[in-house]
């Protein structure tokens, strides 16, 4: 989920070569949901609903392991 414009975080994704679709949070509801307060924040949510990672700040390599021990990638 992204604040920023969609095209943005279309190029990101694309850069990193995730797959995976990104939704734009522009009223910043998730954002204060998840209580991001840096960018960037990475939470992946596996399929029970639980939260399997939390980090802010750029870590693509972390962010793809957990991704995989998510069973999503």
């Amino acid at each position: 989920m992204d604040a920023e414009a969609a095209a943005i975080a279309r190029d990101y994704l694309e850069k990193g070569g995730y797959t995976m679709p990104s939704l734009v949070d522009s009223d910043e509801v998730a954002t204060r949901a998840f209580r991001v307060a840096a960018w960037p924040t990475t939470v992946i949510i596996n399929r029970e609903g639980a939260v399997v990672f939390y980090a802010a700040g750029a870590e693509p390599e972390k962010v793809s392991q957990a991704i995989r021990a998510a069973g999503a990638w």
